[in-house]
Parts: C-alpha cells; structure tokens; sequence
C-alpha cells in the first residue's frame, strides 16, 4: 500500500464530496454561479443539484474505483478551471460556489487549487500501473483526508472568528521607569 497515493485519493474524494454535498444543500447560489459563469441565461436550480450529484459520484467512483475515476475528474477539473480563467480574464468577480455559498469572489488562488487538484489526478493515473492502491487504503486515504480538512475547518473557523479575543492576545512588556 502506498500511503501518499491513497490519501491523494482521500483528498480528491474529500474535495468533491464537499463540494457537491454544499452545491446540493445551497443550489441557489451554484445556481447563480452557473449564470454568472454564462453556462446558462437564467438559474436554475436542477442544474446545480445536477451538479451536485454528479461530483458525489465522482467521490464516490474514487473511493470504488480507484485510477480510472481520475480520467472523468480530470476532465472535470479542467472544465472548471477554463471557465475560472475566463472569468477572470473577462475581470469578473464574483463567488464561484465551489464549496456551496461563499461570499469569497474567484481569484488567482481559485484557479491556484484546481491545478493543484488536477495534478494530483493526473499523478494518479500516470502512477496507477506501478501503485496498486487497494479499496481498503483508498478508505483510509479518504479518513485521513476527511481529518485533515475538519482540523484545516476548524483552524479557518477560528482565525476567521477570533474566539478567545483580546484575552489571548500578547502585549508589549511595560517599560522599566526611565527608560
């Protein structure tokens, strides 16, 4: 078993699981990105839960699946990324809905991770010949994954709301008298 392969495939069963369990809880904003991506002239809310479903198969295909799932999400990855660079091209700023509703507009970073996320895929398949990863590292991958994105939740949550304030927070040492 190899360790690094299966959690690449717990991340990107981790990445489309969330992302279309969040476009099937909130349609409405993936709904507006489809329009404002010009997929469509008007939102619909059966093209994001079409969506939705489509990238939980995606996870689930690679968890069951395991190399030849990397193909569809290859193509699906690329698909995003080239309407995010043409979004940004084109200077338009708005929420892409990757994650469900978020107030967060597109920008280089959003472009930043689908590569990321494509080169995983594809480092997937190139190596699927030499790394056999079997149904039950790919689960384990999908575990640890999963860890790691609540512990990465959880620090986002707590930078973003600054829980324990002022309290915690260092001050200066006060100055000796004369100084």
């Amino acid at each position: 078993m190899d360790i690094t392969a299966a959690i690449a495939y717990g991340i990107l069963g981790v990445v489309f699981a969330i992302s279309g369990w969040s476009k099937l809880a909130r349609p409405s904003a993936t709904a507006m990105a489809i329009v404002r991506f010009g997929l469509s002239p008007r939102a619909r809310v059966g093209h994001a839960w079409l969506l939705g479903g489509a990238e939980l198969a995606l996870a689930a295909s690679l968890l069951l699946v395991g190399a030849w799932a990397t193909i569809p999400v290859f193509v699906v990855l690329c698909l995003f990324s080239v309407l995010i660079a043409s979004a940004l091209v084109r200077g338009q700023s708005f929420s892409c809905a990757c994650f469900g509703s978020s107030d967060r507009p597109i920008s280089g970073w959003t472009l930043a991770r689908n590569v990321v996320l494509i080169a995983v895929a594809v480092l997937l398949w190139v190596t699927a010949d030499t790394v056999v990863v079997d149904l039950d590292s790919r689960l384990l991958g999908l575990l640890v994954a999963a860890a790691m994105a609540s512990c990465l939740s959880i620090l986002v949550a707590l930078h973003e709301t600054d829980p324990f304030g002022p309290a915690f927070q260092t001050s200066a040492p006060p100055s000796a008298p004369g100084d």
